[in-house]
């Protein structure tokens, strides 16, 4: 499944089964971020509490660790950490269904009518589904918000719990950031079910484009 967008023109340059409901893995996350980036300040402190110790991807957090919300945007979006997805959702009103709600509440506004969201980190479920189409335009509106577009681009960084006592060292997952030019996030996305995921942006020639690729054999190829 696949869509292709110029975000400079706004033209569909291609697209494929772009309203087909998949399993969408990680890329859940950008979901995840703008809703939290629409609650919680950049330098709010964050508690990591017993629902992050969670399966998958990590960043290494223990429970009682404190971070600002910053710090756990850069740790769920470059190592794509469920640990960070969920210890962000924990701090929300209302815990990880609240949350999960809140989620889902900004799928209906966005007006996104192949999306459901069940958890904050992207694992497989029935109730857990988008499509290239709705990703796309959660990107586009996690973009609009600066501090998530430089989160998106970085290749590595250091993060600190705020007592300085733990350092979590941070590489993004997507290795185009790293081989090709112009090439600015935004977000991988992996399991069984789901396959590879990539939601890609690219600024070349004057252009911004965005490419939303779900349940591919060869993501970065």
């Amino acid at each position: 499944s696949v869509l292709i967008k110029d975000l400079t023109t706004d033209a569909i340059l291609y697209q494929k089964e772009s309203n087909l409901s998949l399993p969408i893995a990680s890329t859940t996350k950008i979901m995840t971020a703008l809703v939290a980036s629409e609650y919680f300040r950049p330098n709010s402190v964050l508690t990591v509490g017993n629902f992050s110790l969670v399966d998958g991807a990590k960043v290494g957090l223990t429970v009682g660790e404190k971070l600002t919300f910053r710090s756990l945007l850069y740790g769920m979006l470059l190592n794509s950490g469920n640990d960070a997805a969920f210890a962000i959702a924990e701090n929300y009103p209302g815990g990880v269904a609240g949350f999960v709600a809140a989620m889902n509440k900004k799928a209906q506004d966005l007006n996104l009518s192949h999306t459901h969201f069940d958890n904050p980190a992207g694992f497989d479920s029935p109730d857990h589904y988008s499509s290239a189409e709705d990703l796309a335009k959660i990107t586009e509106e996690a973009l609009k918000n600066s501090e998530l577009s430089r989160i998106f681009a970085t290749k590595e960084t250091r993060v600190l719990s705020v007592d300085k006592k733990e350092t979590h060292k941070l590489v993004n997952l997507n290795k185009l950031l790293s081989s090709l030019p112009g090439v600015l996030g935004v977000k991988t996305g992996y399991t069984d079910a789901a396959k590879e995921n990539l939601v890609g942006l690219v600024d070349r020639e004057g252009h911004r484009i965005l490419t939303v690729v779900l349940g591919s054999d060869d993501r970065f190829g």
